[in-house]
């Protein structure tokens, strides 16, 4: 399984291992051909024809995941950790982004592969390590892997880019699809019900709410 070739939609497979994210640059990720798939508001960086109420630049991105592993002490909550450091597990990540936490847990647990799904891969490693699969595919019409493949699956920060008649309608039933019977599904989202909420702040996430539910 070590030797399985990291592979990227439309992309050479490729062999050299990746830098620590630490001391990733900004030119070591894939540049978008077009920007013809995002619309920018107020300088920040948003999907066209993705009802996401968030922006997706690299950096906030980024910085999402980086905190969640602060807060939460790690990568993942699930027990498994020692099935992961046995090897042989596949992991898929759900809605990616640029890798991040792909690229820290592949080179963790080198013995596992992992598989990452995102509309847009163009942020993703140039040069991801040899247990990592990027693919470019929009969920909505479905995650292009047969069914019953994964024995880990997460999903990071979609609460914002998908309405709850998708997510009720296919998405929860498409994530299931690719798991294998027992398998473990992570789902991690921020808490909209923030506490102790002013007047102004009730009527901004009142706002946000209300423009969730219109896309």
């Amino acid at each position: 399984m070590g030797n399985q070739q990291s592979k990227k939609s439309k992309r050479h497979n490729i062999k050299p291992p990746v830098k620590e994210i630490s001391s990733i640059s900004s030119d070591e990720y894939l540049s978008s051909p077009t920007d013809s798939a995002f619309r920018y508001v107020g300088g920040r960086k948003f999907y066209r024809d993705i009802p996401s109420v968030f922006p997706v630049d690299l950096d906030k991105n980024e910085k999402k995941q980086i905190i969640a592993r602060l807060v939460w002490q790690g990568n993942f909550s699930a027990p498994i950790e020692g099935h992961l450091k046995a090897g042989g597990l596949k992991i898929l990540d759900v809605g990616c982004g640029p890798g991040t936490w792909i690229i820290e847990m592949a080179k963790t647990y080198p013995s596992c592969t992992f598989t990452g799904v995102d509309i847009d891969i163009t942020s993703t490693l140039r040069e991801p390590p040899n247990n990592v699969e990027f693919i470019e595919a929009n969920i909505l019409n479905g995650i292009p892997i047969k069914s019953g493949e994964f024995d880990f699956v997460v999903m990071h920060f979609l609460n914002g880019c998908f309405t709850m008649r998708q997510w009720e309608s296919m998405l929860i039933q498409e994530v299931a699809r690719v798991m294998k019977p027992g398998a473990w599904l992570e789902w991690m989202e921020t808490d909209a019900d923030l506490k102790n909420q002013g007047e102004i702040t009730k009527k901004l996430l009142q706002a946000l709410l209300s423009g969730v539910k219109s896309k």
